[in-house]
């Protein structure tokens, strides 16, 4: 059994302990793949996990020679729907958004939503001295609209700023820890993703997308893209 941050890959899950592995790990929140080279086992065992509330993917796979494989796809295949596609967060994470200005709006929106909440905002002076804007007192999370915004009365630091990468914005953001906060949608497009490209290997290549992206992935994706976060 390989675990991929919260994606677990559970090898000889069609049956007996890999199969209770299996719905023990989905039962914790994990999203399950279960390879077996029983495919009928493996689709038993995602069945049984769909029953109990679960996230799961069957594949049918001779696991001795593929686990580092489909670790891959997984990996390729979050990377591509968060990043490259939705622009989102899924996964709860720490991000930074480094600017070298200060915005003209009295709000600044932050990449990559939904916001959990911001943990520091620092600034850098041409002398090289850093300070920080404070929570509540400078401004406020608004995690609905995905954006900081400045309280009344306050504006942004007038100090003449370093060069580059003068502000560091640390914040979180994702739909939860656990697989199972994500959307439904979203999850199943990664199903459909990660079984596609292991029947169809010649246009994947790990670690970069090349095209060959089924159009039932991008319909269930399509949604919770972030336009105005890219």
């Amino acid at each position: 059994m390989k675990e991929n941050r919260r994606v677990a890959l559970v090898t000889g899950a069609g049956s007996g302990l890999g199969r209770g592995i299996s719905i023990g790990l989905a039962r914790e929140g994990m999203h399950v793949v279960a390879a077996d080279i029983d495919g009928e086992g493996a689709r038993e065992t995602v069945r049984r996990i769909g029953e109990a509330g679960g996230d799961a993917l069957a594949l049918q796979v001779d696991v001795t020679d593929e686990d580092d494989y489909i670790e891959g796809l997984i990996r390729a295949a979050r990377q591509y729907a968060e990043t490259t596609f939705t622009h989102r967060a899924f996964i709860e994470q720490e991000l930074r958004l480094t600017l070298s200005r200060w915005p003209v709006d009295r709000y600044l929106e932050l990449p990559r939503p939904p916001l959990i909440s911001v943990t520091s905002i620092t600034y850098t002076d041409e002398d090289g001295t850093a300070d920080t804007l404070t929570a509540g007192t400078d401004y406020l999370v608004d995690t609905a609209a995905n954006r900081l915004v400045l309280r009344n009365g306050v504006y942004w630091p007038t100090v003449t700023l370093q060069e580059s990468g003068a502000i560091s914005i640390v914040y979180l953001a994702g739909y939860g820890d656990r697989a199972s906060d994500v959307p439904e949608e979203i999850r199943h497009a990664l199903k459909i993703l990660v079984g596609h490209w292991y029947e169809n290997r010649e246009p994947v290549v790990i670690g970069a997308i090349v095209g060959n992206i089924p159009m039932s992935a991008e319909a269930l994706l399509w949604p919770h893209r972030a336009f105005n976060n890219g």
